[in-house]
């Protein structure tokens, strides 16, 4: 979480007041537990950015080079659009 904090002090110093920014990330999990990815980058942007909305498409023709132990699944992608403060 602390290099994503330096993410975004850096995305805001390199956009204008107004600008838009994509990240696309997906969904984690934590022995587990599944961390809410796109909440957590949310609290971390608050004071240079608002999450203005939440988008996913489905991930097709995906193939992955490692067996899958851990039971991951990637189906889909998120897309944060953050608008900056």
């Amino acid at each position: 979480m602390a290099a994503m904090s330096k993410v975004f002090r850096e995305m805001h110093r390199v956009t204008i007041p107004g600008a838009r920014a994509l990240m696309v990330i997906g969904k984690s999990t934590w022995n587990h537990q599944k961390i809410p990815t796109d909440h957590l980058f949310a609290e971390l942007a608050v004071e240079q950015f608002t999450l203005k909305e939440t988008l996913w498409y489905p991930v097709r023709n995906r193939y992955m080079s490692y067996a899958r132990r851990n039971g991951a699944d990637i189906d889909r992608e998120y897309v944060l659009v953050f608008e900056r403060v």
